[in-house]
């Protein structure tokens, strides 16, 4: 009768793969949110009532000028709201841009397209998820190097 191999113990998770865990969750947090917004969130139309300009100065590099709108849209029972965006090009005073918003909370809105919804979240999942692959990968070499010893045995001289 063969005995079963010792089951080795569990290795301790290191400091980077307890961040990349949790960072794990935050973004799958994140994610749902992304979710809810667009699958769950309410689809109207919003008119540009007002537009206005901010300077921009970053650190370093020339300022720009950032145009934003003050749009009004109507929630589901016909309630009116108000809210700003960023503008794009050819947007000006009386254009219609599709907005979503929850309906727990319709004074927040954003614009109804891909990149204002999943846009953040996309590039950060662009960088993340390497990150997360070149840290588990980094793990899996560490284990394979300090394999367990049995503290019984001698020491090779």
């Amino acid at each position: 009768m063969r005995d079963a191999p010792a089951a080795s113990p569990p290795r301790a998770l290191s400091v980077l793969g307890m961040v990349a865990c949790l960072g794990a969750l935050f973004f799958a947090g994140w994610l749902a949110w992304c979710a809810a917004f667009q699958f769950g969130g309410v689809a109207t139309e919003a008119k540009v009532t007002r537009t206005y300009q901010q300077r921009r100065q970053p650190k370093r590099g020339k300022s720009y000028l950032t145009t934003y709108g003050v749009i009004r849209y109507a929630d589901q029972e016909g309630r009116p709201h108000t809210d700003e965006i960023q503008l794009r090009l050819n947007e000006t005073v009386g254009s219609k841009i599709p907005v979503r918003y929850l309906s727990s909370r319709p004074h927040d809105s954003r614009r109804d397209d891909f990149w204002d919804i999943w846009g953040l979240a996309t590039i950060m999942a662009g960088i993340f998820a390497p990150t997360i692959g070149l840290i588990w990968l980094a793990e899996r070499r560490r284990g394979r190097r300090t394999a367990a010893r049995n503290p019984f045995q001698p020491t090779p001289s």
